[in-house]
């Protein structure tokens, strides 16, 4: 689903969680919003998340502007305070974002090549499903 905020120049396309009332198909594990955001010249998004959320904004296209006057350049990620629950962006040109937040699992974390997961054991798990084509193709 697609949100429109500041009379149609900012587009939201909901993967998961929820913006304004508009659910993303995702299921997900633990709370969540994942968004691709289409700004055009002039726009200006005000968004409030729950206090905590660690939030990331990865510029694909932009720049945009934050609400503490930094920018954030094309092929450039900002991670948001998270103590704040508002952010605001402006952009000035044409921008094309994607917005990761969610609550911190607390948990470990293992990484390697494509996967991330809690343990040493589940990523040999996951290359070995990999290699078995257990994963899907993606084309």
């Amino acid at each position: 689903p697609v949100v429109e905020f500041d009379e149609g120049k900012v587009q939201a396309r909901v993967i998961a969680g929820e913006l304004r009332g508009a659910k993303g198909p995702a299921e997900t594990f633990s709370p969540m919003l994942v968004a691709e955001l289409t700004l055009q010249p002039g726009a200006q998004l005000g968004l409030e998340l729950p206090a905590g959320w660690t939030t990331l904004l990865g510029v694909l296209r932009g720049p945009v502007q934050l609400c503490d006057g930094k920018t954030v350049e094309e092929a450039e990620v900002a991670l948001l305070d998270p103590t704040g629950t508002r952010f605001d962006l402006a952009a000035e040109r044409a921008s094309h974002l994607i917005l990761l937040a969610g609550e911190p699992l607390h948990e470990p974390i293992a990484g390697r090549g494509p996967f991330v997961m809690t343990t040493d054991d589940e990523l040999a798990q996951a290359f070995a499903d990999f290699r078995a084509g257990k994963m899907g193709r993606l084309s």
